[in-house]
């Protein structure tokens, strides 16, 4: 009868560890990767991030996709032992992106607890030179034979003076205030003014260029766009960041 009941406790705890018995998913550092503060010239940025099974079942990685094409994520293996770590080699393209930079990776496991999980990248970009509120200049809807007028704001983020060189822009019969040798201070701001006044119905499809004297900024491009009322509204879209009339 004693030895009955020692089988028969064994066998419910084979069950019950068996019951119990599943994969646990835990990233090193938690469920983010932060570089901090970081500059363009330092893209691609790279990391090793380890993903370790803290259960007692094999954890199976089915699937590792990154939200944009900016991010590659390849693993070492698929297949993780209780006890035991896989490696996620990860590479981030900033672009041509400022400030707080966020890119998500899902994560699908057998983890029955924590899947998909979805894992984030983030970091601080510094740039030099910022543009309020974009990179664009849109004049919206103009009328023809009007002047309009519209602008955006360049900041220096620097504790040092950066110098506009060699300003360049298109079309010729544009008007921009924007000058060769300006200087934005340090931490100060300059606005870059555009005029344009339409002749015909065209839409108005344009461009400022500059270099400055900063080795991270050595030039940049505004993009400028326009419509003229009642003309071709076909014709690819302004940007609506800004516009006005004088």
């Amino acid at each position: 009868m004693i030895r009955f009941l020692i089988l028969i406790s064994i066998f419910w705890a084979i069950f019950l560890a068996s019951l119990y018995s599943q994969p646990k998913l835990e990233i090193e550092g938690g469920k983010a990767y932060d570089w901090g503060d970081v500059k363009l010239s330092d893209s691609p940025l790279t990391a090793k991030i380890k993903i370790y099974n803290k259960g007692n079942e094999n954890l199976k990685i089915f699937k590792v996709k990154p939200a944009c094409g900016c991010t590659t994520a390849p693993l070492d293996k698929q297949e993780i032992e209780p006890g035991d770590y896989a490696t996620l080699d990860v590479t981030l393209n900033l672009g041509n992106h400022s400030g707080l930079f966020i890119r998500n990776i899902t994560i699908t496991s057998s983890d029955p607890d924590n899947s998909p999980m979805n894992y984030q990248l983030k970091c601080n970009i510094l740039v030099p030179i910022k543009f309020f509120p974009s990179q664009y200049i849109s004049f919206g809807m103009m009328e023809l034979n009007k002047e309009s007028v519209a602008k955006v704001v360049l900041t220096n983020s620097t504790d040092t003076t950066i110098t506009i060189k060699d300003v360049t822009f298109s079309p010729d019969s544009m008007i921009i205030n924007l000058k060769k040798d300006t200087l934005i201070p340090p931490k100060g701001s300059i606005d870059i003014e555009a005029k344009f006044t339409p002749k015909n119905f065209d839409p108005l499809i344009g461009w400022i260029r500059f270099r400055t004297d900063h080795e991270e900024v050595t030039s940049a491009e505004i993009t400028i766009r326009g419509i003229v009322k009642d003309g071709n509204l076909d014709a690819p879209p302004a940007l609506p960041h800004q516009s006005g009339k004088k």
